[in-house]
């Protein structure tokens, strides 16, 4: 794996597992044939990159795929170092997240990292770690997010980064975003006068069960609290006859 420029150093899970993986190729392997699968792997590097019309999610990873198609035709090193990144990556979410109470499959993990790439490839270079200045860390705001990466910039630059800035910003700009709103939307229904006190109940230990979850960072685990919008949801199409009657 490609070490970054400047004080920014490999993430040291990423260069354990490719450490482990060169000791036990068939592991690597394993891999490989799932993310080949999905088309992100060297095995077929044409399929990432098909046309919009022949792979609509290839279509939303415009700039992944444009530095990608730069890396195959120009470095074959980079192109692998960052094809194994996609595999780190793909296998990670396959092992350790859930959609719907349910785990990843195959392919919904190798689509998911290879548009979480390509969203922190989007906000390059505003949220990107700060390569210029020796010692800094912190993410540097001077340049719009809708400025494109030079084609050369996985040469130098691992996709591990660019993951972490994109899971950062689903993090920040989404998953907090909506807690935040959800929030304010459910302390405006708590002080509505209503006649269920289950309902009111269950709207102040979800909004409760928001704040907490909000301020430690994980606004999901408040997803069995929320159940009771559900309820609220019923109680407004049962009322919706009523309503155009009169």
């Amino acid at each position: 794996m490609t070490r970054l420029t400047g004080s920014i150093k490999v993430n040291p899970i990423v260069a354990a597992y490719f450490r482990a993986a060169d000791e036990a190729p068939e592991s690597l392997e394993a891999v490989t044939e799932l993310l080949t699968e999905a088309g992100v792997m060297p095995e077929r590097p044409r399929a990432l990159l098909e046309a919009a019309d022949a792979d609509p999610q290839a279509a939303r990873l415009t700039r992944l795929r444009r530095l990608m198609a730069y890396l195959r035709d120009t470095h074959e090193t980079a192109y692998f170092a960052r094809s194994r990144e996609l595999a780190f990556l793909a296998n990670t979410l396959l092992a350790g997240c859930s959609v719907q109470s349910r785990p990843f499959t195959p392919q919904e993990a190798s689509d998911a990292a290879a548009g979480i790439c390509n969203l922190g490839l989007e906000y390059w270079p505003a949220r990107w770690p700060n390569l210029t200045s020796p010692g800094a860390s912190s993410l540097q705001a001077a340049t719009p997010p809708d400025t494109s990466p030079p084609d050369s910039l996985l040469i130098d630059h691992d996709l591990v980064t660019a993951f972490e800035v994109g899971w950062s910003v689903l993090h920040e700009d989404v998953s907090l975003f909506v807690a935040e709103h959800l929030i304010t939307t459910v302390t405006a229904l708590t002080d509505i006068d209503c006649v269920d006190r289950d309902i009111r109940r269950g709207l102040v230990a979800l909004r409760r069960t928001l704040v907490k979850q909000r301020d430690a960072g994980t606004p999901w685990r408040a997803r069995n609290a929320a159940e009771i919008l559900a309820m609220l949801d019923m109680t407004a199409w049962t009322n919706v006859p009523s309503c155009r009657r009169r």
